[in-house]
């Protein structure tokens, strides 16, 4: 298993909006760096169905999590989540065009 470093000044990293990944059970949703998905994506191959794998958040709280109930882990980029934004403005930008056209 991958071991997790901690700080050894004992602070905590400082959690901000940006580049991160989303790591997300069945029970709660973790926000990590990108390193620190890289680390996980590694320990979820190699851990198994019934391994567990170890993991820091960006607050600084150590997780630990069976490896089966991890649903997913996602990237999540300043880029992607502004595009997604695109996508929705323009999905409901069509969607009142389609209403206004069922009024008349």
């Amino acid at each position: 298993m991958t071991q997790v470093r901690e700080r050894e000044d004992g602070a905590r990293p400082e959690a901000q909006a940006g580049d991160y990944f989303v790591l997300c059970t069945q029970e709660a949703t973790w926000y990590i760096s990108a390193a620190m998905a890289r680390s996980a994506e590694r320990e979820l191959l190699a851990a198994g169905a019934d391994g567990w794998i170890v993991f820091v958040d960006l607050t600084g709280a150590r997780v630990r999590v069976r490896a089966r109930m991890v649903l997913y882990v996602a990237q999540c980029y300043a880029e992607n989540r502004a595009e997604e934004r695109r996508f929705w403005r323009s999905h409901r930008r069509e969607a009142r065009a389609e209403r206004d056209w069922e009024d008349d």
